[in-house]
């Protein structure tokens, strides 16, 4: 396992994601047009004892807390505004924009040796997003509108007003 929270989150939801059984301690939020055996990437988050992951699939996926404005069934807690990112995938391509959310989001990059305690302490405490992200060197701050966009790497963390989440390749 690696020393970071959300690195470890996203190995646990590649495990969930290969595994044949359900967990009781895990959530494959689902996605009403395809099965979760097509996915290409997951985005996941690790709140308590609790994992969450959304599979996500090539094209456009609408992620967020109540359909129809997410592509998926809402998850079990209130992660997510009722609409919160596109994650855009194509091939080996990944970015994300904010889906006109009432409270802004933020992007940090892996690698970012200075945030990595923030985020690891954002995974531990399940808490909202850290204000000291705003504005700092490697973050990313999507705006309500749409129209900064950020690429997603394997290890990328998302931050809701609720909850951090990782964005990883299956």
């Amino acid at each position: 396992m690696s020393t970071h929270l959300h690195l470890d989150a996203l190995e646990r939801a590649r495990t969930a994601m290969a595994a044949t059984e359900a967990s009781a301690t895990t959530t494959v939020v689902q996605r009403s047009e395809a099965p979760p055996s097509n996915a290409v990437a997951v985005l996941a988050s690790f709140t308590g004892e609790h994992l969450v992951i959304f599979p996500l699939w090539s094209g456009v996926n609408r992620i967020g807390a109540k359909p129809p404005l997410s592509d998926y069934e809402p998850p079990p807690k209130r992660w997510l505004e009722s609409r919160q990112w596109l994650l855009f995938i194509h091939g080996a391509a990944a970015f994300v924009v904010d889906d006109r959310t009432t409270n802004q989001s933020c992007v940090i990059q892996p690698g970012v040796p200075r945030l990595e305690s923030v985020v690891d302490r954002r995974f531990e405490r399940c808490s909202t997003m850290p204000s000291e992200l705003f504005g700092a060197s490697g973050a990313t701050r999507l705006d309500w509108h749409g129209t900064v966009s950020a690429t997603l790497e394997d290890g990328t963390a998302l931050f809701s007003a609720y909850a951090g989440f990782v964005f990883g390749w299956l």
